[in-house]
């Protein structure tokens, strides 16, 4: 092989290399835990691992109304958990968690 032709082989992997493709993606959160309180009518969330939010989904009452958490950051901070509470008149259902990522 010739000097000019390895050149611009070497070149060439250099542009691919340093060209913006599509990102790498962070892990999903994972370690994700949802619990219940029934004396207090609330569902809360959070996860341990990988990057995005977390947030409760709580179902109230017995129409199963959905109530949901805010968004909270994952991994998720202690005592920062996202909480839906259900009206002091309903019991709690059902409960759930959604996921999402950057």
């Amino acid at each position: 092989m010739k000097i000019k032709e390895l050149a611009t082989i070497l070149a060439m992997a250099a542009a691919v290399a340093l060209t913006p493709g599509v990102a790498h993606a962070d892990p999903p959160p994972t370690d994700c835990h949802v619990g219940a309180s029934a004396e207090v009518n609330w569902v809360f969330a959070y996860c341990f691992r990988g990057t995005g939010f977390v947030r409760a989904v709580a179902y109230c009452g017995t129409k199963k109304r959905q109530v949901l958490g805010p968004w909270k950051p994952v991994p998720t901070p202690a005592g920062q958990d996202s909480i839906a509470k259900c009206k002091n008149t309903e019991a709690v259902y059902g409960i759930d968690y959604d996921i999402k990522t950057y």
